[in-house]
């Protein structure tokens, strides 16, 4: 195996991260540049349940709360969907998978990534 597909396959199964304080079987996986910016776009109220929906993936990395590309959403109408699913939810795992993907999609300044 090359070199280059080594560091290809190890890209690819960092698409997801556990969360272990939530169970076995939860994962997150990091927000991309499109939904970062949705989610500074969209209403303050809206923007943990846009997140969440963005980031629960299952173990093969698949979304748990996917978008239906037949019949897209506004970004606003996904997160009332998401809401409706997680309405049960306590703080603790809202807070908890805030956590995670704040901890995973942080991204250090560029002139920090250059001067390490």
């Amino acid at each position: 195996m090359s070199v280059q597909q080594i560091i290809l396959n190890q890209i690819a199964k960092r698409r997801r991260f556990p969360v272990p304080e939530l169970g076995d079987d939860v994962f997150v996986r990091s927000l991309s540049r499109g939904e970062l910016e949705s989610l500074g776009k969209i209403e303050k109220d809206k923007k943990t349940d846009f997140m969440i929906g963005c980031v629960l993936v299952d173990e093969a990395g698949i979304p748990v709360c996917p978008r239906d590309a037949a019949n897209p959403l506004s970004d606003e109408d996904f997160a009332d969907t998401v809401a409706l699913g997680t309405q049960d939810w306590d703080v603790y795992a809202l807070k908890t998978l805030s956590a995670a993907v704040n901890k995973i999609t942080n991204v250090p300044p560029a002139e920090t990534v250059v001067k390490n």
